[in-house]
């Protein structure tokens, strides 16, 4: 999709200041519950735990109960929770108690090596571990412009770019976005996201990515992007995982959220299923159109843009189970009218397109905890239709004029897995994960002198058997050693099997910690491209990763990471320099081979003070270069080479007679340009990618400043907030790709998002 300048006009901008201020400051404190359990890392209670909620202006605290639960009253506020048990690590989060809506949190507690006598309770780092960023819900909430969705607040932090404004396809660390894995409650799934064409030169959907995630963050536990070298239960992936929980829902008592913003509506419930409180519901439905915006003078490439979704989640727990049935499913589309003759102003003013898509995930996961090991044992079902069809009104004398794209995806995951604990020390995972893929497509492209038709269905099995072992030495040195095989199976091409190795040691001492991770892994070619090339092996990616973090008594935090990640048996033309390394968006292509090899090499800083005392704040930027090569050929910078990042995100809230809440956030985005090939005309006029001089441009540096102001206010039984995100607030019109336009006859650079308002008014009850 292709988006114009916004605009915002003065009297528009006085209507919503005015609005976010217009709250009087009356009323009292209320209070609300804080519930939770504490588990070790495999899931059994710990029963005894000291846990703690901690702010300027009090402290409370209590111990778990026989099933390792705990319940605390506190007034309506933000807070520091502590929870601490003898040998094991304490733990430390950040949590918003407010009236309307009761803080359930389920913390897991990882054993220690050393004795906690004398060691001071301290936050846990965003990188958790080597190369793992935490997003929490509380932090995805309140992050300016960030809509709810994860990978939108992912990007700040650094080596994390959003490929468009207008999507949240993400490029981790210079590798490709197509390199991601997806999953939900522990189970592979396809591509959550709405609108998967959003912010594509083609505008054709992509495999990672979308204008926003199905799943509201309201409906997610803390949320993992794992962006380097992950354990052996991971597979499949070459350049991250999007790691989702959904989160259990209130089984103690019915709440409720309803939200209307100028992207439209939000409405979610929780609550028991029974008066047994061991069941729980949670649910979410939204409804989504861009019209209000337009109508305030913010145009938005004149589409019609809509999309709805429904979430959920229904748990059954027993004395040693856990029963979690999950979905997802929604509907979106946008709609182009070409415009009269007159008004055109670029190619895409002559042309009707329409887009729809349908997708839906389902899943069953069943947990069961022994006397010394924990079984888990889940499958889910995933399915996506996707259409698109773009006619020109006034068929121009070169390239496409009539374009029709259909694809039919399915997904069909299964996991059964296993920790057992063989002594104080020792601990052994295993498991496998099967699942079945199916691609069905159909596309006819016309042009002015001929019409051209396809049709094609590609269908794989991936089995993934894994094993690991974890070893806690004394002195505070931790070792993890584990191997996944890839073994996918198709019809025209037999088996292929692939083992990945897998490492880690972790050593703490003090408040320091030190973390040095390398892993091998598999990702099959995307069936997209196997569809023309059946010979195709799986592409790999070696990733090695060592980080420093240092922690100070004030709650500041400071992490450094050094990496290398290589990548071999990546799909590539010989004799030319295209290579699947740097595919997006880009049509499927014949002739490939397994000939083509990549490198990324990096140093990441961040330095960040939890939400304490009011105040937070998250500095850090990123030195990265990107290069691959195709055979022998000369090693060239790569399309997501923009070489570095800078981030900073800071918050102030202000409290008011103590249930009332003023905050300001605010985050700022300066990244290296991506690059693109030149375009050059050929003897007949005809525009062709300068293939010689692959990715030999740079488009500008990108800078962004976000913005958010709310005002939120806690009376018995129900919160309320107001809230203005405001993204781009400078309206600073950055580069988004390069393209000819056969309208203008010219090379053009198609700019990203102007400044764009969102107004919301919230209320949990």
């Amino acid at each position: 999709m292709i988006i114009s300048r916004p605009a915002c006009s003065r009297h528009t901008w006085l209507f919503l200041f005015f609005l976010l201020v217009a709250a009087s400051p009356v009323g009292a404190q209320v209070e609300q519950t804080v519930r939770g359990r504490v588990t070790q890392a495999a899931g059994q209670s710990l029963a005894g735990a000291s846990v703690q909620l901690e702010n300027q202006t009090g402290r409370f605290t209590t111990v778990t109960d026989s099933l390792g639960q705990f319940a605390i009253k506190a007034p309506a506020s933000r807070y520091v929770l502590r929870v601490t048990f003898v040998g094991f690590l304490p733990h430390e989060e950040e949590l918003l108690v407010s009236a309307g809506k009761a803080a359930v949190v389920a913390i897991a507690l990882a054993e220690s090596t050393t004795s906690l006598e004398g060691v001071e309770v301290i936050a846990q780092p965003t990188f958790s571990g080597s190369g793992r960023i935490s997003i929490p819900i509380e932090k995805a909430l309140r992050l300016p412009a960030s809509y709810f969705d994860p990978l939108r607040a992912a990007i700040s932090h650094p080596g994390i770019v959003q490929a468009s404004d207008q999507a949240n396809s993400l490029i981790i660390r210079g590798a490709s976005p197509t390199g991601i894995l997806w999953r939900l409650n522990g189970l592979d799934i396809l591509n959550p996201n709405h609108l998967a064409n959003a912010g594509t030169l083609s505008d054709k959907p992509v495999s990672s990515g979308g204008g926003v995630n199905m799943l509201s963050a309201q409906m997610l536990d803390n949320t993992q992007l794992i962006v380097s070298a992950a354990p052996a239960s991971y597979g499949n992936y070459a350049a991250g995982v999007m790691d989702m929980q959904l989160r259990e829902g209130n089984r103690y008592a019915h709440e409720f959220t309803l939200q209307a913003s100028l992207l439209g509506i939000d409405a979610a419930a929780e609550g028991p299923l029974s008066k047994t409180e061991n069941s729980a519901y949670l649910v979410n439905y939204r409804y989504s159109t861009i019209g209000l915006l337009s109508q305030m003078g913010v145009p938005l490439g004149d589409e019609q843009i809509n999309f709805q979704d429904l979430s959920f989640q229904l748990s059954w727990r027993g004395a040693k189970s856990q029963t979690q049935f999950f979905g997802v499913g929604g509907t979106s589309r946008n709609v182009f009218e070409a415009k009269a003759v007159g008004d055109r102003e670029v190619e895409k003013d002559a042309f009707d397109i329409r887009y729809t898509q349908r997708g839906l995930t389902s899943g069953l996961l069943h947990t069961r905890h022994g006397a010394t090991t924990v079984w888990t044992m889940g499958a889910a079902l995933s399915t996506k239709d996707q259409e698109r069809a773009a006619r020109a009104r006034d068929p121009f004398a070169f390239g496409v004029n009539e374009d029709e794209f259909q694809a039919r995806e399915h997904l069909l995951s299964g996991t059964v897995t296993a920790q057992t604990r063989l002594s104080k020390r020792w601990t052994t995972s295993y498991g496998t994960m099967l699942s079945w893929h199916l691609w069905q497509q159909q596309t006819m492209a016309a042009d002015a002198t001929a019409v051209t038709e396809r049709d094609f269905t590609v269908r794989q099995s991936l089995y993934q058997p894994w094993v690991s072992a974890t070893v806690a030495l004394p002195g505070g040195l931790a070792l993890e050693a584990g191997a996944r095989a890839h073994i996918s199976s198709r019809a025209q091409a037999g088996a292929v099997t692939r083992f990945d190795p897998r490492a880690q040691a972790t050593w703490q001492r003090g408040r320091g910690t030190w973390a040095l991770s390398t892993a091998l892994n598999s990702q099959s070619q995307p069936l997209t491209v196997q569809a023309d090339n059946p010979g195709l092996t799986p592409a790999r990616a070696w990733h090695t990763n060592l980080s420093y973090t240092h922690a100070w008594a004030t709650r500041w935090r400071w992490t450094n990471q050094v990496y290398n990640h290589r990548f071999a048996d990546v799909a590539a033309r010989a004799g030319t320099n295209i290579s699947l390394f740097n595919q997006f968006d880009e049509p499927t292509t014949a002739g490939l081979t397994n000939t083509s090899e990549g490198n990324v090499t990096g140093w990441e800083t961040l330095a960040e003070k939890r939400f304490d005392n009011q105040l937070y704040v998250m500095v850090g930027g990123s030195w990265y270069r990107s290069r691959y090569r195709v055979g022998e050929g000369a090693w060239r910078r790569s399309r997501f080479d923009g070489g570095y990042t800078a981030n900073v995100s800071a918050g102030k809230e202000w409290v008011r007679k103590k249930d009332k809440t003023i905050g300001v956030h605010v985050r700022g985005l300066a990244l290296g340009g991506q690059r693109t090939t030149p375009v050059v005309l050929d003897g007949s006029g005809r525009p062709q990618s300068d293939d010689s001089n692959a990715f030999a441009q740079r488009l500008g540096d990108y800078l962004r400043m976000d913005a958010r102001v709310v005002w939120r206010k806690n009376k018995p039984g129900y919160t309320r907030s107001l809230s203005l995100d405001i993204q781009n607030v400078l309206n600073i019109q950055n580069d988004g790709f390069q393209y000819y336009d056969r309208l203008q006859q010219r090379v053009l650079i198609q700019k990203q998002l102007g400044i764009i308002p969102i107004l919301a008014y919230r209320v949990d009850f």
